[in-house]
């Protein structure tokens, strides 16, 4: 085999193993949104799972924070509800990275708020355990179930690690749909008093912005007419250095001009003495 001949096979060798290239669980676990893309090129199974512990696609990424990978697999149709070998979904995951806006989007994707993992825990457990507030309060509201106990026999009640998602749970194991309501309602008005609060805030950078272009365009008022001032008084200054060069140079034209003439009467005296003495002798 010629050298050539070599170089064109190890070019073909590396090629094949990039179309080979890895599978999506690969390349989301390893966070390479160029290898993602190739997987799908190549049409790889997106629903494929691990074969060591069941993970997904989609929570690999999740657990290695790759949300842009995450957002993309989701785009292109994964089954959310795939669960690993001990359960977990990745809303579980999400819940348990505290990726509010992912938790938001796959329960409005359909995500199942209520599936049970790793010891049985839901999703909620997850959030309460974890000190997700955001996340808990959003699983509440959507309808998470408080009374759902994990392997151990913990409700998510019990598993809270943060008073106020202590409250919030008790609330609805105690009332209800209407507490649910309640942090709805509660979530609107908070939602629309930073509202307000941006809009004030937005007024008040847009006065004070207004503000600081009248004061600038006020001292750049003033200094142009310092400026204009200045500058008149140079131009007078000129006009009058020019006026009496002027006169110095007038003065001195004169001075010539006398000791000139002086000068041609003093010779013309000379000639006409000189001519005189001729005519004696």
């Amino acid at each position: 085999m010629s050298a050539e001949e070599g170089e064109e096979e190890d070019e073909e060798d590396a090629f094949a193993e990039k179309i080979v290239g890895k599978t999506m669980c690969e390349a989301a676990d390893e966070g390479s949104m160029e290898e993602i893309k190739l997987a799908l090129w190549r049409e790889e199974g997106i629903d494929v799972q691990d074969p060591e512990n069941g993970d997904s696609c989609l929570m690999k990424a999740i657990k290695g924070g790759y949300l842009e990978i995450a957002r993309l697999i989701l785009d292109v149709g994964i089954n959310i509800n795939l669960a690993n070998f001990f359960g977990d979904t990745a809303l579980h995951w999400a819940c348990t990275r505290g990726f509010e806006d992912l938790v938001v989007e796959l329960v409005h994707r359909g995500a199942h708020i209520n599936a049970q993992g790793e010891y049985k825990n839901t999703p909620l457990h997850l959030a309460c355990s974890n000190n997700q507030e955001a996340i808990a309060s959003f699983l509440l509201m959507e309808g998470a179930d408080v009374t759902i106990r994990n392997e151990f026999g913990n409700d998510p009640l019990v598993m809270c690690a943060n008073h106020k998602i202590k409250v919030k749970v008790k609330a609805v194991k105690d009332e209800g749909d209407a507490a649910r309501e309640r942090m709805k309602k509660e979530l609107k008005d908070t939602l629309e008093e930073r509202e307000l609060k941006s809009k004030l805030e937005k007024m008040k950078q847009e006065k004070e912005e207004e503000q600081k272009r009248q004061r600038e365009a006020w001292i750049k008022s003033k200094v142009d007419e310092v400026l204009a001032a200045e500058k008149k008084i140079d131009d007078e200054e000129a006009a009058i250095e020019a006026a009496r060069q002027a006169e110095l140079k007038r003065i001195e034209d004169e001075r010539i001009a006398a000791e000139l003439a002086a000068i041609k009467a003093k010779e013309k005296k000379a000639a006409k003495k000189a001519k005189k003495k001729g005519k004696k002798k």
